[in-house]
């Protein structure tokens, strides 16, 4: 998943500072994880989140308070009661078996930390300059440097310094590869983590949204692409212009919002079609709309597509269908895809506003809307 980080820049250097925290009981470290990579995680019987939007001045970003810190809570709660894991604040996090890695702000610097699961053994691994790439991998993290990509190993912490020659953007990380598009030569690339070796894929360049050893699903242009990473076949896969998409792969579906005023709304754009085919055609099938006015901010998980009405502020549960619609809440100010997570039983939301609360709810509509919030 790709991150946009910022606070101010300076030069990149290495850091690593352990610390210690109060121990919490019953971290689940072989816990099934799901929905990783974003505001709220779960692992086992808990919920990890963070608890509001980053401040947007460095005093505070940088502050003990409890806004933007990383916490858990049990699936399922109502958010009244929760445990505070990570001393400092994050902007994303990603859970690998009983350590959550995660980037926060560090003076003037971006820094890569992790902590134990049950809130013990923090430690700064790497720090990095505002508006760098990072991307969260099944086994380590892939952190643009320059002209370089630095990938980190969860496991052993070693940095392996990539040389890719190019300026980097997009940046997605599967088991044995590491996707990115280079902007100066327009080309999208594979890089095999074992061996360092670099294939061009195709010209064509964009947001990666999914990849895994075979298939690579980016948007270019505002219009998604299918490539096949082995054979170089490259699908256009609607003409329809989207201004942002999220893939599912379990209903093989890019859940897609249109960027053109006379089409508003969010789409089910199946993600195996060919643009110009006729349904039917080349296993085509069509595209339709799940709901007709404009959305500031949505996710997904299997079961279910959540997303903020823009004009009342709404927040609704509906399946793949665009059928039974909830409102789970209200929050008025929720702008963005960063702003919006689900994990179990539960979706989080930020208010984008000055404020900062996340916000959670049960996603089965059995209770109201929670602020995260200091006694």
């Amino acid at each position: 998943m790709k991150k946009i980080i910022s606070v101010i820049c300076a030069a990149v250097i290495l850091l690593s500072l352990a610390g210690c925290g109060t121990k919490l009981e019953g971290a689940q470290p072989d816990g099934e994880i799901e929905s990783n990579g974003g505001i709220a995680v779960k692992q086992g019987d808990w919920i990890y989140f963070i608890a509001g939007g980053m401040p947007s001045l460095s005093k505070e970003a940088e502050a003990d308070t409890l806004r933007g810190k990383i916490c858990r809570m049990r699936d399922g709660d109502s958010g009244s009661s929760f445990d505070v894991v990570s001393p400092s604040k994050a902007y994303t996090m990603y859970i690998f078996r009983d350590r959550i890695f995660y980037t926060t702000p560090a003076k003037s610097k971006i820094c890569f930390a992790s902590v134990g699961t049950d809130g013990t053994g923090y430690k700064r691994i790497f720090s990095f300059d505002d508006g760098k790439f990072i991307a969260y991998g099944p086994n380590g993290a892939a952190i643009e440097k320059d002209d370089k990509i630095v990938y980190i190993d969860y496991t052993t912490l070693e940095k392996t310094e990539f040389d890719v020659k190019c300026d980097t953007a997009g940046i997605y990380v599967t088991e044995n590869y590491i996707y990115y598009y280079a902007q100066n030569v327009a080309s999208t690339n594979r890089l095999s983590i074992e061996t360092g070796n670099i294939e061009s894929l195709c010209t064509d360049i964009g947001m990666f949204l999914y990849a895994d050893d075979t298939e690579v699903y980016f948007v270019s242009t505002r219009i998604p692409y299918r490539l096949n990473a082995n054979t170089l076949e490259l699908n256009e896969i609607s003409t329809s212009h989207y201004k942002s998409l999220i893939f599912n792969k379990k209903h093989d579906a890019i859940i897609a919002q249109a960027s053109d005023t006379d089409d508003l709304g969010l789409y089910f754009q199946p993600a195996g079609n060919i643009a110009g085919a006729e349904h039917g055609e080349e296993g085509n099938k069509p595209r339709f709309k799940l709901h007709t006015s404009d959305i500031s901010a949505y996710c997904l998980n299997d079961d279910y597509i959540f997303f903020v009405e823009t004009e009342t502020g709404d927040i609704y549960r509906m399946d793949y269908e665009g059928k039974n619609k909830t409102v789970l809440g209200n929050v008025p100010s929720v702008y963005s895809l960063d702003s919006i997570d689900v994990a179990g039983k539960n979706l989080f939301v930020f208010d984008d506003t000055d404020s900062g609360y996340a916000y959670t709810v049960p996603i089965d509509g059995s209770g109201t809307l929670v602020a995260i919030k200091e006694d």
